[in-house]
């Protein structure tokens, strides 16, 4: 019988031993939009000739790779787990700025191996699987006015088992709306404090960091998963009203700090914290002007990417909430 998408779940679990299926008891299931994971198996034709005109005599399936994508509503809970999966190192100052509450920081990782998870999934046709030793590879945040805070995010993993799950999800109030967010421009870091919030009607924002697997013999799938440089990127949509932007794009050393705030004003944590979700992208380079002329007012729009600070690194999160670790 036919079934609707809505039936299929998932749920990410960190693993505490590389590649080793984690409980999802101690994970979290995902309010998800959309979710799927392709398996991409290789066969390989066998064309040894036996005294015949046939093109084959069979076909070996030698290879199997796993890859799956999200897309869900932000949640200042959940999301960290996946910034967490693409960066790879997080400091965590716990019971700051008060008990009960704790602020973390996500920054790159310099290595290959970064955090690895067990993707648990339910599904109508296919039933209850695990795909162990599975690594981020991308996540994109899309800030629109009349909408929700949207991510997208894409991973790979080795192996595949059977399991049996029960669902189970937390209540929460924390989904993320961009109306929430305020966005600064400055001439480097120690300028955002006191720079004023920007007018805009969209940004979007890409992580992404290169992925291999590693083949191995004495297995179709995959020994492990080897991740690479991370290149974070993104575009700003706002009304024009005069040339910064463009002299921005089309400027030489016209580098700019961008900081994307984003507060729970309608929610506490602890007795007295709004919990919040900050983007920091020290050192900007924008590029790729284009400008869209319609019925209502004339648009912009700007691209950019983020450079390597020699004193405030690349891109760091840094998100205040209630949960403990990541």
């Amino acid at each position: 019988m036919p079934y609707t998408k809505d039936l299929r779940e998932i749920a990410l679990t960190k693993e505490t031993v590389r590649g080793t299926v984690a409980s999802v008891a101690t994970g979290d299931w995902i309010p998800v939009m959309e979710w799927d994971v392709a398996e991409e198996v290789t066969k390989k034709e066998n064309i040894s000739r036996v005294g015949t005109m046939a093109a084959y005599e069979g076909d070996r399936v030698v290879t199997k790779r796993y890859s799956g994508t999200l897309k869900a509503i932000a949640d200042r809970r959940l999301l960290p787990r996946i910034v967490m999966g693409i960066l790879g190192t997080v400091n965590t100052t716990a019971n700051t700025p008060q008990t009960g509450v704790h602020t973390h920081t996500f920054t790159r990782s310099d290595v290959n191996n970064l955090p690895s998870y067990t993707f648990s999934t339910q599904d109508p046709a296919e039933g209850d699987n695990t795909y162990a030793r599975g690594v981020f590879k991308s996540l994109k945040l899309n800030y629109v006015i009349d909408d929700y805070l949207i991510y997208d995010a894409e991973f790979d993993a080795t192996t595949k088992a059977s399991g049996t799950f029960t669902s189970s999800y937390s209540a929460s109030n924390s989904v993320m709306l961009p109306w929430m967010a305020s966005v600064k421009l400055a001439n480097d870091v120690a300028g955002l404090a006191g720079a004023s919030n920007i007018v805009i009607q969209q940004l979007e924002l890409e992580m992404l960091r290169t992925s291999n697997f590693v083949g191995q013999i004495g297995n179709q799938e995959a020994s492990e998963i080897v991740s690479g440089v991370l290149d974070v990127k993104g575009k700003i949509t706002l009304t024009l009203s005069n040339a910064t932007y463009r002299d921005l794009a089309q400027g030489d050393n016209t580098y700019r700090a961008l900081e994307i705030l984003l507060t729970g004003t309608s929610t506490t944590v602890g007795t007295s914290t709004n919990p919040s979700f900050r983007v920091r992208l020290p050192k900007i380079s924008f590029r790729n002007f284009t400008r869209a002329i319609n019925d209502e007012f004339v648009s912009q729009e700007i691209e950019f990417i983020a450079l390597r600070d020699n004193s405030n690194g690349d891109v760091e999160v840094r998100v205040i909430n209630d949960v403990a670790a990541y």
